[in-house]
C-alpha cells in the first residue's frame, strides 16, 4: 500500500534529499517499508540506486552516508 498523504517526517526527508524519490510503502500486515531511489536528473543515464529501510531513520541515515552525486559526465570544475 502506498500512503497518498506524506507525514511531515516523509516530507522533510524528501526536501532533504531532494535527487531521490522517497516512497513510504506498508507490507500486507501493515509494516512499513520506506525506499528512496535515485532520480533520474542526479544522474542522467546511470544505473538505478534504490535504498530500502524498516524505518524513515534509518533510510535518512542511509542516505546522508551515499558518497555526493555528481551529473554522470560532468565535475563542478569552473575552469
Amino acid at each position: 500500500m502506498y500512503v497518498l498523504y506524506p507525514s511531515a517526517a516523509l516530507r522533510q526527508a524528501r526536501a532533504r534529499f531532494a535527487h531521490y524519490a522517497i516512497s513510504e510503502l506498508h507490507d500486507e500486515h501493515g509494516r512499513p517499508d520506506y525506499t528512496a531511489v535515485l532520480t533520474e536528473t542526479a544522474r542522467p543515464g546511470a544505473l538505478a540506486l534504490l535504498l530500502r529501510a524498516p524505518t524513515l531513520e534509518q533510510l535518512c541515515a542511509r542516505l546522508a552516508a551515499q558518497p555526493p552525486r555528481v551529473p554522470q559526465g560532468g565535475t563542478d570544475e569552473h575552469a
